[in-house]
């Protein structure tokens, strides 16, 4: 870096050695002198050039000279305005004003703007490797190549055109005033930013444009701020992959659902009615449709209502039947008839009934335990067997198919199809339970039988006792002793 004996904004005073039309030169003293960096430099001897042009001098009327006024061997005060170089020694030239003393009156409006933050307009000037030199009334402003978000070409280009700065140091002894684009540009943003937050509040539908897709959402510009999406405000059912929603670039209407400082909590799926509320409109309780199984759980069936609901049919709701099972009689796909028997706003849940869309056979049974009636062998079961009864299902358990021998299935004395008279062990239409034994039909047949025989052999044999006989002859002789 040079060393220069004068820094910009120093009080000088010199020898005036020359004076012509439009400038005074100056022979500035011989004395030490701190430079630009606060270190002494010491000048040749002669002194060091300078230069006041008429412009520069505060008051000057135009149409008088300078000849007139100013002579040679006149001392001359003034404030360095810049330096600069001479043409042909290439030493320095310093370049006086002496209206730079009422600019520094001026430098308190500056010290106003660093202290406020004040974006203020400048005119680019001078373009540099350092910078540009930036001029506000008139008055100088130093805009470090730093402070600006552009190169030094890109700088140039600028030339006489308007920049917005900010001043961010102040020196009124160098008569210097550091600007910066870049801190202008962020005031602006923040002074934006908070106006659009001012317009904000929770419940505005706002209209964005998607900008970024993040693994937990999307971020939506609203213009001066952006708010966040997450995934869990997409859609009302679980969203897998966000980009099977929204994508950069898609312009979308969203809800604000938070604000806290300059956060912005987003939600599309606010502004979509809430699928239970789309399926109450569409299903009742007592309804009856056609529906599809969209799967077999321990419980019972899930049966489709909506893209995001499905009902329950449970496993006692499928007959009135209790012997019916679900279990390889419905699958996946199938369809199925069922009514709406609850819609519970609480819990979210619709419950089901494929039975209540038949009719109930069991309602008709009028039997009583004991009762002998006919059965139809259906099928053999694991524990006993499945007969029909009057559209209904009854069950025969294995000990009571038969009493004459001892049998593992029931298929080894009944074949489908077979009618069987048996005796009702317990009936319960309410339950749908009818259980019935064949083997205490037989019993009652045989007890039947053996009453026949003893009341055949009874008549065929006599069987009076000597006793019988006795008093027999007792009532004769009472009978005969009284009709005398």
């Amino acid at each position: 870096m040079d060393k220069f004996a004068y820094y910009v904004g120093q009080e000088v005073t010199g020898t005036i050695n020359n004076v012509t039309k439009t400038a005074i030169y100056l022979i500035l003293g011989s004395e030490q002198s701190q430079n630009e960096e606060g270190e002494q430099a010491t000048e040749e001897k002669g002194g060091h050039k300078a230069v006041i042009y008429v412009n520069d001098i505060e008051g000057f009327p135009e149409n008088q000279n300078l000849r007139d006024v100013y002579h040679e061997g006149e001392e001359f005060t003034a404030l360095v305005k810049q330096i600069g170089k001479d043409r042909r020694t290439e030493e320095p030239l310093y370049i006086l004003s002496t209206k730079l003393y009422a600019q520094r009156e001026q430098f308190t409006q500056f010290e106003q703007f660093r202290d406020s933050n004040e974006i203020i307009k400048g005119t680019i000037k001078k373009v540099h490797s350092k910078g540009a030199d930036v001029y506000y009334n008139d008055v100088r402003l130093f805009l470090p190549i730093r402070n600006i978000d552009v190169n030094e070409s890109a700088l140039r280009k600028m030339i006489n055109e308007e920049i917005d700065v900010v001043v961010t140091a102040v020196n009124r002894e160098r008569l210097l005033v550091v600007v910066s684009n870049t801190l202008a540009e962020q005031i602006k943003y923040q002074q934006a930013k908070e106006q659009a937050l001012a317009g904000l509040s929770v419940g505005m539908d706002v209209k964005g444009q998607v900008t970024k897709i993040l693994d937990f959402g999307a971020i939506v510009s609203l213009g001066t701020v952006s708010g966040l999406l997450h995934q869990s405000e997409l859609a009302h059912k679980r969203v897998g992959k966000i980009t099977d929603v929204v994508n950069v670039g898609d312009e979308i209407t969203v809800k604000i659902i938070r604000l806290h400082d300059d956060r912005i909590g987003l939600s599309l799926k606010a502004l979509q009615p809430h699928p239970w509320d789309v399926l109450k409109e569409q299903y009742h309780v007592g309804d009856i449709f056609e529906g599809t199984v969209t799967k077999v759980i321990p419980a019972g069936l899930l049966i489709a209502l909506t893209n995001e609901y499905s009902g329950l049919m449970p496993r006692g709701e499928y007959s009135w039947n209790a012997s019916d099972r679900l279990d390889g009689q419905v699958q996946e796909g199938d369809k199925i008839t069922v009514k709406v028997m609850a819609i519970d706003d609480e819990r979210r849940r619709i419950s089901l009934s494929h039975r209540e869309t038949v009719e109930n056979m069991w309602s008709k049974i009028k039997l009583h335990k004991n009762d002998v009636i006919t059965v139809t062998f259906v099928s053999c079961e694991e524990k006993g067997a499945k007969v029909a009864y009057e559209g209904v299902y009854g069950f025969m358990p294995i000990s009571e198919v038969t009493g004459t021998r001892r049998i593992n299935r029931a298929d080894e004395v009944f074949k489908e199809g077979d009618s069987i008279d048996v005796v009702v062990l317990d009936v319960d239409p309410q339950r749908a339970k009818l259980v019935v034994s064949a083997k205490a039909n037989e019993d009652a047949k045989e007890k039947e039988n053996f009453e026949k025989y003893y009341k055949d052999q009874a008549n065929k044999v006599p069987t009076n006792t000597l006793g019988d006989m006795l008093g027999d002859a007792l009532k004769k002789f009472e009978k005969t002793k009284q009709g005398k």
